[in-house]
């Protein structure tokens, strides 16, 4: 699975639905098999390995808040799928643990990402 990453959002430090990653699917895949990490400066990994089982066509658009919710298959106003998907973490992580944006990593279970 590859993706073209669009937007990263940092937070404003409270909300953790306001981090988020802004994806385009460059192939086809289901996103159970996708592994998101944040890499902090002492190459230490946070696994959110809870991502549904969802299929994503290459195309798509998927967008991964830090924050609580539910999957929710949706359209961006072209018409073309976005899938919003939550980290289920109840609190910021980027912002609150001082890492930019930049540091984040997407790795699938056989390689990287972006």
């Amino acid at each position: 699975m590859e993706f073209k990453v669009i937007r990263i959002h940092e937070g404003d430090g409270q909300h953790p639905n306001t981090e988020y990653v802004f994806l385009q699917a460059l192939t086809d895949e289901n996103l159970k098999n996708l592994s998101f990490h944040l890499h902090s400066p002492h190459d230490a990994f946070i696994d959110f390995p809870s991502l549904p089982d969802v299929e994503v066509k290459k195309g798509d658009f998927v967008i991964l808040y830090t924050g609580l919710g539910r999957y929710l298959r949706a359209t961006i106003n072209t018409g073309e799928p976005l899938h919003k998907v939550y980290l289920e973490q109840p609190t910021c992580l980027w912002t609150n643990l001082g890492l930019s944006p930049q540091q984040l990593c997407l790795s699938a279970l056989e390689g990287v990402l972006v």
